[in-house]
C-alpha cells in the first residue's frame, strides 16, 4: 500500500473514530458509512517509545468529582430521570446536571417540583418496584422505612471516600446500620432570621439578639406594634411554618428550649414521651405569645412560602426559617438580615433541626450506575462548595466550615453551628411518624385556639403516641439525641 494512501485510510479512520465518539447514544435520521481499505493492526500500531512516553493519570489521583465524570461516560447516550425539591435545587442544581451532561453525554432528564409531588410520587416509586425515577429527593423518613429494604440502592461502597469527610452528624441521619440508601446534596438546619432596620426602629440593639427564652419573648414583644392606634396589634413579631402539616419542626424548637427530650429508647424501643413538664411549658409559652397577639395569626395556616414572603416584603421582623432560605432573599434585605440560634431557657443553651436534603436511587431504576455517578458529581466536594457560595446552601464537607471564604460569605454559619450543637430530632424512630406529629400540632392548636386545655392536649397526645410501634431499623441513628 502507498504510504499517501495509508495516511489517507488513517485520517479517515481518525475522524470516524472522533464522529461516533461525539455521538455516542445519539440516533441520527441518516448513516453514513465511509469505504475504506482493509489497514492491519500492524501497519497503525503507535510507535513503542510514544506509549511509553504517553501521560497516564492514575484513577486514585482523580478528585472524587472527576471519578464520577469518567464513570458517566461509561453510560453516554443513557437518560436518567431526576425529581427534586426546589429546596434543593436552588439557583445551581441545574447548571450542574448540564455539567454533568456535557462532561459525561449521560443525558439528564431534571423536574423541579413542590414537596406536594415529591410526597405522593416518592413513595409509590419506592413501593410499585417499577420507578421511572432514576434518582429522588428523599426525606429523612423514607430513609428510616425504606433504607433497609432492598427499594434503595446502597451507596456505601461508592460513596465511601465522601462519607469519611462529611460531619458524623450528616452521616448517621443517611446510613440505617451500614446500609446507606442516600446521600446529602445540602444540609440545612433552622435558625432565626431578623430585620436588622425593624429592630432598631423600636429602640432595640440589632447587634444583641435573644439569648435566651426571656429575652425571646421581651423581643417579641416590643416588635410587635399597634400602628393604628386601635388599641389592637397589627405589625406582628413573629412567623413561621405552624400549620398542622409542617408545625411540628418548628414546634419542636420550642420544646427543645425547654429541655424537652420527644422520646426515650428503653430496651430496644421507644418511648414517645410527651406528657412532661417541659412540653407543657413549651406549649404555655406559645399559647402566651398567640393569646397576646405575638405571633401573626397566619402561622397556623400559611405554609412555609408564604410565611417567608411577609418577611421577604419586610411586614414582619422575626422569621424562623431554614438557613437555606437565605438563598431566596432579595440582596438588599440580605444585608439587613441579621441571624441567631433558637436560644435555650438557659444561656448558652440553643435549639435546632435538620433538614436535609438527600439524593437516593430507586432499585428499580433501569440507570442505577449513571445515576450513581450523577450522585457523585453533585455531591462532590467542587460542587458543594460552589453550592455554599453561590447559594449560601450549608457546607457538606467538614473543612468548609472552617473555610475563611465560606464564611465569609455566610455569616450565619456561626448561629447554624449552635443550634447544630443542640439538635432535635424532626421525626422519631416510630412506624408513620408522620400521622404523630400532624396529630400532635392538630391538638396545640386546639390549646393556641382555646377549644381544650394544656393539660387535656398533653393527655390526649401521650395516648394517641402509645399506640404507635417502634421502627427497629432506625434505632440506632437516633441514639444520639438521648443526652
Amino acid at each position: 500500500m502507498k504510504k499517501s494512501l495509508l495516511w489517507l485510510v488513517i485520517v479517515l479512520l481518525s475522524v470516524s473514530i472522533v464522529t461516533v465518539f461525539s455521538l455516542a447514544g445519539c440516533k441520527t435520521e441518516k448513516e453514513e458509512t465511509v469505504q475504506t481499505e482493509e489497514v492491519t493492526a500492524e501497519e497503525v500500531a503507535p510507535d513503542e517509545e510514544e506509549v511509553e512516553n504517553a501521560e497516564v493519570v492514575p484513577t486514585e489521583e482523580l478528585s472524587e468529582m472527576e471519578k464520577a465524570i469518567e464513570d458517566g461516560k461509561k453510560y453516554a447516550g443513557s437518560t436518567i430521570n431526576v425529581m427534586v425539591s426546589g429546596d434543593v435545587a436552588l439557583s445551581t442544581l441545574e447548571g450542574i446536571s448540564q455539567d454533568f451532561e456535557d462532561a459525561t453525554g449521560v443525558n439528564v432528564e431534571l423536574s423541579i417540583v413542590g414537596w406536594d409531588v415529591l410526597l405522593q410520587q416518592v413513595p409509590i416509586s419506592l413501593t410499585s418496584g417499577a420507578s421511572e425515577w432514576d434518582v429522588v429527593d428523599l426525606w429523612e423518613p423514607w430513609i428510616d422505612t425504606f433504607g433497609s429494604t432492598d427499594a434503595l440502592v446502597d451507596l456505601r461502597d461508592y460513596m465511601s471516600v465522601e462519607l469519611e469527610l462529611i460531619a458524623p452528624q450528616i452521616r448517621d441521619l443517611v446510613a440505617i446500620g451500614d446500609y446507606v440508601p442516600g446521600f446529602v446534596l445540602m444540609p440545612s438546619w433552622e435558625i432565626m432570621f431578623y430585620n436588622k432596620d425593624l429592630v432598631e426602629a423600636v429602640g432595640l440593639d440589632p447587634e444583641d439578639p435573644p439569648e435566651t427564652m426571656d429575652e425571646f419573648y421581651e423581643w417579641v414583644k416590643e416588635l410587635s406594634l399597634d400602628t393604628d392606634n386601635d388599641g389592637s396589634i397589627d405589625r406582628y413579631a413573629l412567623i413561621m411554618d405552624f400549620t398542622v402539616d409542617w408545625g411540628y419542626i418548628a414546634y419542636q424548637h420550642f420544646h427543645k428550649a425547654f429541655n424537652g427530650i420527644p422520646f426515650e429508647i428503653v430496651d430496644g424501643k421507644t418511648n414517645v414521651t410527651f406528657d412532661t413538664p417541659e412540653m407543657e411549658e413549651a406549649i404555655n409559652y406559645l399559647k402566651k405569645l398567640y393569646d397576646e397577639g405575638y405571633m401573626a395569626p397566619g402561622v397556623l395556616t400559611e405554609f412555609q412560602w408564604d410565611v417567608t414572603s411577609m418577611y421577604s416584603n419586610e411586614e414582619i421582623p422575626l422569621l424562623q426559617m431554614w438557613d437555606m432560605y437565605s438563598a431566596y432573599l432579595d440582596e438588599a434585605v440580605v444585608d439587613k438580615t441579621g441571624f441567631f440560634a433558637f436560644p435555650g431557657k438557659e444561656k448558652g443553651t440553643y435549639a435546632g433541626t435538620a433538614g436535609h436534603e438527600i439524593l437516593g436511587i430507586p432499585s428499580s431504576s433501569s440507570n442505577i450506575e449513571a445515576a450513581k455517578a450523577y450522585i457523585k458529581y453533585a455531591c462532590s466536594y467542587e460542587n458543594t462548595k460552589m453550592r455554599a457560595l453561590v447559594d449560601g446552601a450549608s457546607p457538606l464537607y467538614e473543612e468548609d466550615w472552617e473555610n475563611p471564604e465560606i464564611i465569609s460569605a455566610m455569616p450565619w454559619l456561626v448561629e447554624v453551628e449552635k443550634a447544630k450543637a443542640f439538635e432535635t430530632p424532626r421525626v422519631f424512630p416510630v412506624e408513620n411518624c408522620n400521622e404523630l406529629l400532624i396529630y400532635t400540632m392538630s391538638k396545640i392548636h386546639e390549646v393556641l385556639l382555646g377549644t381544650i386545655t394544656t393539660e387535656e392536649c398533653l393527655e390526649d397526645i401521650q395516648a394517641y403516641a402509645d399506640t404507635f410501634e417502634t421502627l427497629d431499623t432506625a434505632l440506632g441513628k437516633y441514639s444520639i439525641y438521648m443526652k
